[in-house]
């Protein structure tokens, strides 16, 4: 299996559904200033509204100049 070094540790890839989606938003909150560089990320579970009808995200990312913000479903798919 393929690995990665990076500042002399080694990662390897781990398959997202052996993960709750707790623990893989953490994740993505811990390392939301790599991922998403100039944006605030912090959870967000408040119900909104959309065409779609009412749903309730997990993350909401916002501009770090306040121009814009996004809101971030994390779902873990499989091909199972």
């Amino acid at each position: 299996m393929p690995r990665i070094l990076h500042n002399n540790i080694w990662y390897s890839p781990v398959d997202s559904a052996s993960m709750y989606e707790s623990i893989y938003e953490s994740k993505i909150l811990n390392s939301s200033n790599y991922l998403f560089p100039g944006y605030f990320c912090l959870p967000f579970k408040k119900q909104v509204e959309s065409i779609y009808g009412p749903a309730i995200p997990d993350l909401v990312l916002i501009d770090r100049e306040y121009r814009e913000w996004i809101v971030v479903e994390v779902a873990i798919v499989t091909g199972k």
